[in-house]
């Protein structure tokens, strides 16, 4: 960043008001120790697919010892907090988890009462959850105000009225 700063000619006090601006318009701003790829990590809601089969695990106590390892974090933030957001890698990860417990349901008992949707729907649901945060997030917010719109001069103004009176 200090590179870039540098080669632009902007001193750190300019970007001081660039900040001030920013924050003022409330412009959301990173600062030089974002990560450039956060946004990939937004916690969302979790899908609702997956939230009925982690309830039904959960209040059924039938975890095999395969699909439970690895599910204390999870449980952790679910008690926490009902709503808790995840990622969505940790979602995906959370959709492994259940698969594995299907197919050790089928090898175990023969069958499974668990139905999971395509990854993909699940991927693309998130994806599109994951978009709209975003969008809110970074669009800006105007709230206009009727009376602040109104002119108040009928006439325009002569930004330098001292040359009217100028002898010639």
């Amino acid at each position: 960043m200090n590179h870039q700063v540098h080669s632009m000619a902007i001193t750190s006090l300019e970007i001081d008001k660039l900040r001030l601006l920013a924050t003022k318009l409330q412009i959301p701003t990173i600062n030089s120790a974002a990560n450039a790829h956060a946004t990939r990590d937004i916690p969302l809601p979790l899908h609702p697919a997956l939230a009925e089969i982690w309830n039904l695990l959960e209040s059924s106590v039938r975890w095999t010892s395969g699909a439970n390892q690895g599910n204390e974090g999870f449980r952790e933030r679910f008690q926490k907090d009902l709503n808790a957001k995840l990622t969505l890698g940790e979602q995906s990860q959370l959709y492994f988890k259940f698969l594995i417990q299907t197919k050790e349901e089928i090898i175990i008992n023969g069958k499974t009462d668990i139905i999971l949707p395509p990854l993909s729907e699940i991927t693309e649901d998130l994806k599109l959850l994951r978009e709209q945060s975003i969008n809110n997030f970074y669009s800006p917010k105007i709230s206009q105000n009727a009376e602040t719109q109104k002119p108040t001069q009928n006439q325009p103004r002569n930004p330098e009225p001292h040359l009217n009176n100028l002898e010639v």
